[in-house]
């Protein structure tokens, strides 16, 4: 089946957008009809799609076809063997996640416009970290300006707004009534769309002057991100990357404190492959766009993690965030 012969099936309600972009043909069913249905539940969307590979002859002459199986409603797959008996089915999942791995250029232009987003963001948290705000408000504050600069549905979000020494040693967390006060540590791990693409990213402040012992945490991180990023290009081993960032943070004295992976792909997910962690037999190509997370979870200190995104490369790769300091306000 070409492009020209290709097909898009979907409600009728939804369908303005799908025929603005979609280049093969689009075909729809009554999704909502006011005397019959205001939600096309799976059983009636099987039927309908039954109903149109019939009658539009869709599978004619094939001998198999591929599906992303992971995905699929079993209701929807059961339709397809029902009215193609004689085709043979096959999972293409793993073929779809492998193919996203590497990003052409307009796909990187969305990463690239969502880490714009993230910056957005962080740089607007920075601001408005202040002692006597809780986690909340500054949560609120940070998605009221993301809404309003970016679009209701393309935002900024997060699910880690943890402060203190207690939250922080948790390593992310839902925010809470908890108020900021000097010296507190605060760890922001903040995700942005663009397009369906994901950027995603994290940062560590201090309200107020960091302590030494804070300023040294902060600092193994950074080594620990700047000797992973000698190995980033096209080629590296993942399970090498990771082995980089733990053996800096064991190296400075940090050892059994970072208990996480120390980064990841990203795309139309905020975490999808390749995986920076030890049983990675994964390698890097021209193309990837990954991230980078040393994390130390010290539990007279507080956690500090800090995340950058970077573009694989022929030659090694672009930083494409902005690393910032350990100071907020």
């Amino acid at each position: 089946m070409t492009r020209e012969e290709s097909y898009l099936f979907l409600g009728e309600s939804r369908s303005a957008e799908a025929r603005r972009v979609y280049e093969g043909r689009v075909a729809t069913f009554e999704d909502y009809e006011l005397r019959k249905r205001m939600i096309a539940y799976g059983g009636f969307v099987a039927k309908e799609l039954s109903r149109f590979v019939k009658s539009e002859k869709v599978f004619k002459g094939l001998r198999r076809i591929g599906l992303e199986d992971w995905h699929m409603p079993h209701a929807y797959a059961k339709t397809l063997a029902l009215t193609s008996p004689k085709i043979r089915i096959t999972g293409i999942t793993d073929l779809i996640l492998m193919s996203r791995r590497t990003k052409g250029e307009d796909e990187l232009g969305y990463l690239r416009k969502a880490t714009e987003r993230l910056e957005l963001a962080y740089a607007f948290a920075k601001a408005h970290i202040s002692p006597g705000i809780t986690e909340m408000e500054l949560c609120r504050e940070v998605m009221s300006d993301s809404i309003v600069k970016n679009g209701p549905f393309e935002f900024t979000r997060g699910d880690t707004w943890v402060s203190g020494k207690e939250r922080t040693i948790m390593r992310m967390g839902p925010p809470t009534e908890r108020t900021l006060r000097k010296g507190d540590g605060i760890i922001l791990d903040l995700q942005a769309v663009a397009n369906n693409y994901w950027a995603d990213g994290a940062r560590t402040y201090i309200l107020g002057m960091p302590n030494r012992s804070q300023e040294r945490i902060f600092s193994a991180l950074l080594n620990a991100k700047k000797n992973a990023e000698r190995l980033l290009r096209s080629g590296a081993k993942c399970k090498d990357i990771y082995g980089a960032v733990a053996a800096t943070i064991e190296r400075a004295g940090y050892s059994g404190l970072f208990p996480h992976h120390a980064g990841h792909g990203i795309g139309l997910e905020d975490q999808e492959g390749p995986f920076f962690i030890p049983g990675s037999n994964e390698q890097l190509e021209a193309g990837v766009v990954c991230t980078l997370e040393p994390g130390i979870y010290h539990p007279q200190v507080g956690g500090f993690r800090d995340e950058d995104i970077y573009i694989i490369t022929e030659q090694g790769f672009e930083k494409i965030t902005i690393p910032t300091g350990l100071q907020a306000n």
